[in-house]
């Protein structure tokens, strides 16, 4: 939780939907959960929802402890697939996020602001039918 809180402050969210979670609704979730466990403690955690034509990116997130060593990096090497269209939603001023998703060949889709207008969001894809070219230029080598 304390990852969440970080990133409520760093994007400006009063209400932060992550914060209020519980347990029971991360069980009772239908979408794939992949870990990070190092020294017996998970650290990094990657959600995968299906959706009918791609799969969407729920949510990642790493211990702030471990922040900047490379943690999401490796959750998200051992999820992408090469045959499969990826999609993630993240706040716009979340730099280090879209960082991270640029350099695995995600593209800016499209921004928009949640109903209350507190923060602007964005969305990036992943395809699998970009070109060489396109490809090169998205940093995907």
């Amino acid at each position: 939780m304390s990852a969440y809180r970080i990133e409520a402050e760093l994007i400006g969210a009063s209400d932060f939907p992550p914060l209020n979670e519980t347990v029971e609704d991360i069980l009772s979730s239908q979408n794939h959960f992949f870990g990070f466990i190092k020294n017996e403690s998970l650290i990094g955690v990657i959600e995968i929802e299906e959706a009918e034509s791609h799969s969407i990116i729920s949510r990642l997130v790493v211990c702030p402890s471990v922040f900047r060593q490379g943690i999401a990096s490796q959750l998200l090497r051992s999820c992408l697939n090469s045959d499969t269209d990826y999609q993630v939603t993240t706040a716009e001023n979340n730099l280090p996020a879209i960082s991270l998703y640029k350099r695995f060949g995600f593209l800016e889709s499209e921004t928009y602001s949640t109903p209350d207008l507190s923060v602007k969001l964005i969305t990036l894809n992943r395809s699998v039918k970009l070109s060489v070219n396109e490809s090169y230029e998205a940093g995907i080598q």
